[in-house]
């Protein structure tokens, strides 16, 4: 297995164990039992436990920071731009939800305020992009003149409440009863409009 394998697979394991039995009840000597891996070759890659869920924090919320680039650049109305952001959320959210669920669960607590300051320079970052896509809309008299960051938690905050009492989420929301899980393309579109239908009546103002 190469390197770059190894290292993807030691993330995969550690994903799986932070979901399962969360970050503080992992240890090191677990990560490496799973991953098939001895101690030393854990900390070749990654140096520390703490380092490999940084790892996982990059990389998953890094990914929201390059989609939102790509979406800054296209020539869209500034409500096309938010639709695309919500589009962006729900597939990442719901796809990746075990590792947003750690992410809420260990990362965010007092349990680690090294990684906790990290995880919510990135989470923070991310949420400014949409925040100030709002901004521009208000200042070209396109949206109303709301608070873009409770916007912003309205559209996170939902999706945070489906992705962490999954089961319970579905029941209440899903529109028809049918879906078991947030994979379901039915329920995910039918989020998806929900958000967007909010976000249209809440942000574009009326013109005379």
């Amino acid at each position: 297995m190469k390197d770059v394998d190894k290292r993807e697979h030691i993330l995969l394991k550690a994903e799986e164990l932070f979901s399962k039995n969360g970050f503080n009840e992992t240890s090191t000597r677990m990560l490496a039992a799973a991953a098939k891996v001895n101690l030393g070759m854990l900390t070749y890659y990654f140096g520390t436990k703490d380092k490999i869920l940084q790892a996982l924090i990059d990389r998953k919320l890094g990914f929201f920071r390059d989609s939102f680039a790509v979406i800054d650049k296209l020539d869209l109305p500034t409500i096309k731009k938010v639709d695309a952001i919500i589009d962006v959320y729900v597939d990442h959210m719901f796809e990746h939800r075990r590792f947003h669920r750690i992410l809420h669960s260990e990362v965010l607590s007092e349990k680690h305020s090294d990684l906790l300051d990290y995880a919510y320079a990135l989470i923070k970052k991310n949420h400014e992009f949409l925040s100030e896509i709002v901004e521009k809309g208000k200042k070209e008299k396109e949206f109303k003149n709301i608070d873009s960051r409770l916007f912003m938690a309205s559209i996170t905050g939902t999706l945070t409440l489906l992705i962490k009492t999954e089961t319970v989420g579905i029941f209440w929301l899903s529109s028809d009863s049918k879906a078991s899980s947030l994979d379901d393309p039915a329920f995910k579109k039918h989020v998806k409009t929900f958000l967007k239908e909010m976000a249209h009546g809440y942000l574009i103002a009326k013109t005379n």
